[in-house]
């Protein structure tokens, strides 16, 4: 995605997922995986980031 098309506040939307992807999902997915568990510490930590109900323009 072009970073130039973005506004600031989507830009710091799209920062915040993508480190938390990197930092919190790939970090533990062959875990869940390989335990075939729903990882719902993940869930909580989306909550928090404020990632539920997001609208889109």
């Amino acid at each position: 995605m072009n970073g130039m098309m973005l506004s600031e506040d989507e830009l710091l939307l799209r920062n915040a997922v993508r480190d938390f992807a990197d930092q919190e999902l790939s970090v533990r997915a062959a875990d869940y995986d390989e335990s075939a568990e729903f990882p719902w510490d993940n869930l909580d930590t989306m909550k928090k980031l404020g990632l539920f109900g997001l609208t889109i323009d």
